[in-house]
């Protein structure tokens, strides 16, 4: 019997390739926005100088890591924010950037990657009940703000997204300029061939989810929110795609099946 996969794995590592071979990734993420031509990114995460760590909680309200690191709300401008303004257990995103555009104006782009739709499914783990009620009462403040589907709880489907989402919100409503940029990689050769997701079930997925919070592609646009699908088998990725696989042997983690060959 084949060994049980890290749903995990695949897009850590998927992420972790693409940030530290960025040109290829920014150029893709530029592409997303007609305004973001031109522009550079900055990346504070996953980078190897902070150990790839992630931001989330105190160290998201801080911006850095320690008192070495720079921060990135240093770039952003020092925006009016409240030091630990959200319930603890708030999102640990996957990636944190900030873009520079042509004009000198900076976007702060929040990044959560997939590499496979089951990892799409969670619920919020939430065991303190205050902290529990806590998110609940974000959450569905949100959901009534955006004026999205009130019969369904995002706390038990796609809690990870609709956490994420509230909480970009709440930065959009403390007047700072962010995007929510939602990377899936298809074609992802940690996982085996009954289990990996291609382009079009990748499509179908996120459509789904879309569904299920009744966000329609209007919604996306006017939120700063972004899905990017980025196939492992084309051309631009090919060299990125190589050094994943090597990752995978260095770690000595087989790959499941080789559907970037």
């Amino acid at each position: 019997m084949p060994k049980k996969r890290n749903k995990n794995v695949g897009s850590l590592i998927d992420f972790r390739i693409a940030v530290e071979n960025h040109e290829v990734l920014d150029s893709s993420i530029l592409a997303l926005n007609e305004d973001w031509k031109e522009g550079k990114i900055n990346w504070y995460s996953p980078i190897e100088n902070t150990s790839f760590k992630e931001f989330y909680d105190n160290t998201f309200w801080t911006g850095k890591f320690d008192k070495k690191s720079n921060s990135f709300w240093d770039e952003m401008g020092n925006p009016n924010i409240i030091p630990n303004a959200w319930p603890k257990g708030g999102p640990s995103w996957d990636g944190i950037a900030v873009l520079t555009d042509k004009n000198g104006e900076k976007t702060l782009l929040l990044f959560e990657a997939k590499a496979r739709k089951g990892e799409l499914s969670s619920k919020c783990k939430a065991t303190n009940s205050d902290s529990f009620d806590s998110i609940k009462d974000k959450l569905n403040s949100t959901r009534d703000k955006l004026g999205l589907k009130h019969n369904v709880d995002w706390m038990i489907k796609y809690f990870q997204f609709a956490n994420r989402l509230a909480f970009h919100n709440y930065l959009q409503n403390e007047n700072i300029k962010v995007a929510l940029i939602c990377i899936y990689f298809a074609n992802d050769p940690y996982w085996t061939k009954e289990n990996y997701t291609d382009i079009v079930e990748w499509k179908k997925a996120i459509e789904k989810e879309k569904d299920y919070f009744g966000i329609d592609n209007a919604f996306l646009e006017s939120n700063h929110i972004y899905n990017l699908i980025i196939d492992l088998k084309s051309d631009p990725y090919k060299d990125i795609k190589v050094k994943i696989k090597l990752k995978l042997d260095d770690n000595k983690v087989p790959c499941g099946y080789d559907v970037v060959s």
